[in-house]
């Protein structure tokens, strides 16, 4: 986490392809507090896409943090980013996993025709 601070003050950036793998590697060893690091990193500079928000949502489930996860679903929305099919129905098992009943249920309503639901 050190590093990945001390890199970003003297200014060097890193690209989303990069945070992203490191980001699986911490799904894998738990290390959400890394990803989280890796994330706020690339969210000051605006580089927070769709398959980043689902890495990170992929990290909080490994430990857990269904809560966390479907945190993720109003920084998206914020951010003009709309899930796809398969992020609907991540976020919807997630949000059943964290008691986000009403939040499952508008999730459901919303991705009516992405292909999620038949």
């Amino acid at each position: 986490v050190e590093m990945v601070r001390r890199m970003a003050y003297v200014g060097y950036e890193l690209s989303e392809s990069f945070c992203r793998h490191v980001m699986y590697r911490c799904a894998e060893s738990h290390n959400w507090l890394l990803a989280e690091t890796l994330a706020s990193e690339l969210k000051a500079t605006s580089a927070l896409s769709l398959p980043t928000y689902k890495m990170m949502m992929k990290v909080y489930a490994c430990v857990g943090r269904y809560d966390k996860a479907c945190d993720l679903y109003s920084d998206m929305a914020s951010a003009g980013l709309e899930p796809d099919a398969v992020t609907y129905g991540s976020l919807m098992k997630f949000a059943i996993r964290a008691g986000r009943s009403s939040m499952a249920e508008e999730l459901l309503n919303k991705s009516e025709g992405t292909g999620c639901i038949k």
